[in-house]
């Protein structure tokens, strides 16, 4: 019965996952403590991420877990390529997605060596669509794992190393790992750690692609 009721657990969890996550970037920016319309024709955003302090050591704190919403304008036809992610202190790529409009493409990069400009690609897919479309495209970053669900700490998956893009409701990634037992699946861990990320930036390369809005929290 144990058995049972666990795997209808996790079955639930899964759905409401994945749901949230196809929903979600077409939402209005929920709890987000920045929300910012930009001039037309911004190609280019750097939003600085800072930590809150720990009221009694005066140390900075890790945000367990924080979401970024990004909104653009692609004309018809676009070939434009968007470039999204995180960046540390030193100017130095963490974790980001390319968005290949006119291949309809994405592949996700991260850079572990500390600047050293040892960047490799993490993963790599087809856009569903078979590009951004025409008119809105929303692209939605999300680090850390839900609160509300404790087989993740239970279960030892690290948190400060899960992050995940989507991109008009698309997520992409590919691989979801199963927590033994649960039934729950949770994206791979990324090999480097995103508490030391510092900004999100977001550029576009080539033409037919602008921003219009962001919002964080």
């Amino acid at each position: 019965k144990q058995w049972y009721q666990r795997r209808v657990r996790g079955q639930f969890y899964n759905m409401i996952f994945f749901v949230l996550l196809a929903l979600i970037t077409t939402a209005n920016a929920f709890r987000c403590t920045t929300e910012e319309d930009l001039e037309d024709g911004a190609t280019q955003i750097n939003f600085p991420i800072t930590p809150p302090r720990d009221l009694a050591t005066g140390k900075t704190v890790w945000i367990t877990e924080m979401n970024f919403f990004l909104y653009a304008t692609a004309a018809p036809g676009a070939d434009g390529k968007i470039h999204a992610g995180f960046w540390d202190k030193d100017d130095q790529l963490v974790y980001k997605v390319i968005v290949d409009c006119g291949e309809g493409r994405w592949k996700t990069m991260y850079d572990k060596s500390g600047g050293r400009g040892n960047v490799r690609k993490w993963k790599e897919g087809s856009l569903a669509a078979g590009s951004c479309g025409e008119g809105e495209v929303t692209v939605f970053a999300h680090v850390g794992c839900p609160d509300n669900k404790p087989e993740y700490k239970e279960y030892g998956v690290p948190c400060s190393r899960q992050a995940f893009f989507v991109v008009n409701g698309q997520v992409l990634d590919h691989d979801f790992p199963e927590i033994p037992r649960e039934y729950v699946h949770y994206i791979e861990p990324l090999p480097v750690y995103l508490r030391k990320a510092t900004s999100f930036r977001a550029y576009v390369k080539r033409d037919g692609v602008t921003f219009t809005r962001y919002a964080y929290g």
